[in-house]
């Protein structure tokens, strides 16, 4: 099917890479972003990078880390890794949206999401965000929590939804989440060990994690919602960060 083709040729460096074996991918992945973006067959790029675990460095592309490097075959080399690579965009995308109008539309579906992250956006102090995630011309970049990940906000602080909604804290929380640029998945995983910087100003760090990207403590659990104004990336926590 087309799927499976579309999967397995993004496991496939392009012709134009050629053979590359482990000592060459881990230098490639030492290199700054965007060097660290290696072309596949299907024409979408992985993210080469190097994660410290258990005090060694570990290659991994995108968010699956290589277990078995340097299999050698009569035609090429072949790198085991523990995770198959599924190529952006996410199922929820909708490049004719704005983020404000998917976030709007997935709060109002049937199984809703965001419906905290809505509500917040739609307090008066945070109305300037709003608009921006409403701005045709923006480009932004959204890590959205779910509506779990706000109920356990609520139960660690000991407050309800509208202590939340009522916080003068909220936009400056909620700024903690955007950046004023677009950072897909595979940028944001060929910046493993690094950071990104919000509308707050703060640094997130982002790593890789168990096989899943991590910002600022937070796993992404729905990467790349396209929209035509940004990326959201649906997380898993509430960002708080000092900065």
């Amino acid at each position: 099917t087309e799927l499976l083709n579309t999967v397995l040729t993004y496991h496939v460096l392009a012709t134009s890479v050629g053979e590359v074996k482990a000592a060459a991918a881990i230098s490639v992945a030492q290199s700054p972003v965007p060097q660290n973006l290696v072309p596949t067959v299907n024409g979408e790029n992985v993210a080469l990078s190097i994660s410290q675990e258990s005090g060694e460095d570990v290659l991994y592309v995108n968010t699956s880390r290589v277990t078995g490097p340097d299999v050698d075959a009569t035609n090429g080399v072949i790198h085991l890794i523990d995770k198959v690579l599924l190529p952006p965009p996410s199922d929820l995308s909708d490049t004719d949206s704005t983020i404000a109008e998917i976030v709007t539309a997935l709060a109002g579906a049937e199984n809703a999401e965001f419906t905290t992250l809505l509500a917040a956006l739609q307090t008066p102090g945070a109305a300037a965000l709003l608009t921006a995630a409403a701005d045709v011309d923006a480009t932004l970049t959204v890590f959205a929590p779910t509506d779990a990940a706000f109920e356990a906000l609520l139960t660690d602080l000991g407050i309800t939804a509208g202590d939340l909604l009522n916080d003068p804290n909220l936009p400056a929380i909620l700024s903690q989440h955007i950046l004023g640029t677009t950072v897909g998945s595979l940028t944001a995983y060929a910046s493993n060990g690094g950071t990104v910087t919000t509308l707050a100003s703060n640094n997130l760090n982002v790593d890789i994690q168990d096989n899943a990207l991590v910002i600022e403590g937070s796993t992404v659990v729905e990467a790349d919602v396209e929209a035509s104004n940004g990326v959201i990336h649906v997380i898993d926590e509430v960002i708080f960060t000092v900065d």
